[in-house]
């Protein structure tokens, strides 16, 4: 099972007037990464069927936007009409916080090795 997937499920058109015609282009997705371009001819909501969770940033047309929450669990931006390139990356804080304070542990045993084999030849 690979969980880093992406389905595009194509709906039924839609004939009735004022029907909406928007799309997604140049899809770039991995693990802490997603990109791609929309194409929406109204303001609207963009809803990515993956979880929210805290860490994500997104950016809109290069400028940052706020991700919201949709039914609790996905992950969701407020677009405005026309053409965006979308990106999101995934840089939770608390893993450079672990990785700083590993660093420092890892850089006080090796000092703690070199005073203790100068004391004792």
């Amino acid at each position: 099972m690979n969980v880093y997937t992406l389905w595009l499920v194509r709906l039924p058109e839609i004939t009735a007037p004022g029907a909406v015609d928007f799309s997604f282009s140049n899809f770039s997705f991995s693990a802490n990464h997603s990109s791609f371009q929309a194409e929406l001819p109204r303001d609207g909501f963009i809803l990515l069927n993956e979880i929210y969770y805290p860490g994500w940033e997104a950016t809109v047309d290069g400028q940052p936007a706020e991700i919201l929450r949709a039914d609790h669990i996905f992950r969701t931006l407020a677009v405005s009409a026309g053409s965006h390139q979308i990106e999101m990356r995934f840089r939770p804080r608390n893993f450079w916080l672990g990785a700083t304070v590993s660093l420092l542990t890892l850089a006080g045993l090796l000092g703690f090795f070199v005073v203790q084999r100068r004391r004792f030849p």
